[in-house]
């Protein structure tokens, strides 16, 4: 039986953590981070959290040619936050 803490947890700290460990290992994408005020803090378990965004960029940087902007945009709606990666091709 697996539990995992609910925190209120910065999400622009764990989308920026997450960014320096892909950066990283794909330094040739770049990321545009947008960050809605309203979405900054999330009920979440912080590791857990870190490593969906981490898997997120990934599979974006993996699919993306060198020099693509991947942007990270956040928003509110409906009480929720919406986490959403769009990467442009060039």
């Amino acid at each position: 039986n697996m539990t995992h803490l609910l925190r209120e947890t910065d999400l622009s700290d764990a989308i920026t953590s997450a960014i320096e460990e892909i950066d990283a290992k794909s330094p040739h994408n770049i990321f545009d981070i947008k960050i809605d005020i309203d979405a900054s803090k999330v009920k979440a378990e912080a590791t857990l959290l870190k490593q969906a965004i981490i898997n997120l960029l990934k599979e974006s940087a993996k699919l993306s040619q060198k020099g693509d902007i991947i942007t990270f945009i956040t928003y509110t709606l409906d009480n929720w936050v919406v986490m959403q990666i769009k990467d442009e091709n060039k």
